[in-house]
């Protein structure tokens, strides 16, 4: 391997590439979904052809003994290896030979199988015995077998296929931190059912979105008092990249608080497990269900935040006075509304990142010291009677009424005379 560039580029047959060479799918990689129109799609580039035809580049990794990994192109490569074998073409195929442990794959791999049969039993393929022959691949090949050269050619985006997600990035960046193939597989294949699975009943995510993106993510930026911009594309991946370490001081005591480093490989596949765990375990109180039910104009944007940083309380002390918790915390928040007609985003962080609420929680030995602590802000903020009576102008209502009558609903159930902290639950 040594005589070899590390990175050749060649144009190979599609023998030359699916018969001549063993290929195989790193566990890092994507699961097999290509969609019903991307597959008929390539069907019909494919059907008339009669000359030589380019379809496009792969990356493939060298690991030795003429074996290939996969890096960039899998999907692509799957779906012509069902349709030679559909062709009867597939004999000496050797990617026919791969397992596909998911069951969201293995259902695409049929359902796509079926629609290929339906397309050739409706056209004839021209020169089908040709098709090994004149159909063409770019072709990058990586020489060196470094998982970290594969993972950098995996994170640049396929221009012709679906962008990969964050999830998809994180997933193959913490295995490369993972040494045993076996853990890898594991690892790989409970990462894919996690982000292929249905968003549960009564929720707007799926649970790894809500968990790490929607609380764990932001009080990550908040508990640092950092800025970020919510649209930046891969902040997520970036948020959960594995952080420097020196090598010769191996990191240790975890503890899997959602603010600490992120260490890489089965340290964070576990600290999702727990965020995750966590969140269930969240979404089953009486608080959040309460909470849940602020929807409806711009409200849900108050809510979700005011849900991380009850999540954050909830992360530390469990149920303990979580009722009193939450109603100070939406307290808080609800400021935001009640100050601006008109909120954005950007506005509401900053409310909280002045707060400094995620810190005041890790830094309160009990319960008893930050219900206090938020009290006592909460005392110095005007109510919207206060700050409508300052407005120098006949005010008419306005969303900010039509707020305080959504959210007094959602609490409407508490029972006053269960609370240790009396007249929280007045929002006027």
């Amino acid at each position: 391997m040594s005589t070899k560039e590390s990175v050749e580029l060649e144009q190979l047959s599609l023998k030359q590439v699916l018969v001549d060479k063993t290929l195989k799918i790193p566990a890092y990689q994507r699961i097999y979904c290509w969609k019903e129109k991307t597959v008929i799609q390539l069907l019909n580039d494919l059907i008339n052809i009669n000359d030589n035809y380019c379809i496009g580049s792969i990356i493939i990794q060298n690991k030795g003994d003429n074996v290939y990994d996969i890096i960039d192109g899998q999907q692509r490569l799957v779906t012509l290896s069902l349709l030679l074998n559909e062709l009867g073409l597939g004999n000496e195929i050797s990617l026919l030979n791969e397992k596909f442990e998911d069951s969201d794959a293995q259902r695409y791999i049929k359902y796509n199988r079926f629609l290929i049969r339906q397309f050739i039993t409706k056209r004839t393929f021209k020169n089908k015995n040709k098709l090994l022959y004149n159909i063409f691949l770019n072709v990058l090949i990586l020489n060196d077998d470094s998982i970290d050269l594969a993972y950098t050619f995996f994170s640049n985006e396929n221009s012709r296929g679906t962008p990969l997600s964050d999830y998809d990035l994180l997933k193959a960046h913490h295995l490369r931190y993972v040494v045993t193939e076996p853990q890898q597989l594991h690892l790989a294949t409970r990462w894919d059912k996690m982000i292929c699975s249905d968003v549960p009943s009564k929720s707007d995510l799926k649970e790894h979105e809500q968990a790490l993106a929607l609380y764990v993510f932001r009080l990550r930026k908040w508990f640092k008092f950092d800025w970020w911009n919510e649209g930046e594309k891969y902040n997520v991946k970036k948020e959960y990249e594995s952080s420097p370490i020196v090598e010769s001081i191996p990191p240790f005591g975890e503890q899997f608080k959602y603010f600490e480093p992120i260490q890489g490989g089965t340290h964070f596949f576990e600290f999702t497990n727990q965020a995750i765990e966590k969140m269930r375990l969240f979404k089953e109180t009486k608080q959040y269900e309460m909470l849940h039910n602020l929807t409806g104009e711009s409200h849900t944007l108050l809510r979700d935040v005011m849900e991380a940083l009850i999540f954050a309380y909830y992360y530390k002390f469990g149920e303990s006075y979580l009722t009193e918790a939450t109603l100070l915390i939406a307290r808080y928040v609800s400021q935001n509304r009640y100050e601006n007609k008109k909120i954005h985003l950007s506005g509401i962080f900053e409310h909280v990142r002045q707060s400094k609420i995620p810190l005041l929680i890790e830094t309160s030995t009990s319960p008893t010291f930050f219900l206090a602590e938020m009290n006592n802000i909460n005392s110095s903020l005007m109510n919207l009677e206060q700050i409508k009576a300052q407005e120098k102008k006949n005010t008419v209502s306005d969303i900010r009424e039509r707020y305080v009558v959504k959210i007094t609903s959602c609490f409407k159930e508490i029972n006053e005379n269960e609370m240790t902290i009396k007249n929280l639950n007045t929002w006027v």
